[in-house]
């Protein structure tokens, strides 16, 4: 595997601590927000990893002139 490869894979899914990161919450609110289907996940290896697109659109749908 190439590491533009590795690079690629990593953006498509991050952790619940990043994904937090990315929307301003803690990963406790990042695991509500994936038991609500508010957010894609996917399990890899025994651990939950965020689909990064399903954050990007729900910033996109919720961030109004500066605010959330």
């Amino acid at each position: 595997m190439t590491s533009d490869n590795a690079a690629a894979r990593r953006a498509e899914h991050v952790s619940m601590k990043e994904a937090g990161r990315m929307l301003g919450v803690s990963r406790w609110t990042v695991r509500r927000m994936v038991d609500a289907s508010e957010l894609d996940a996917t399990e890899v290896r025994g651990m939950l990893r965020v689909v990064t697109e399903s954050v990007e659109r729900y910033i996109a749908e919720h961030h109004h002139n500066g605010r959330q």
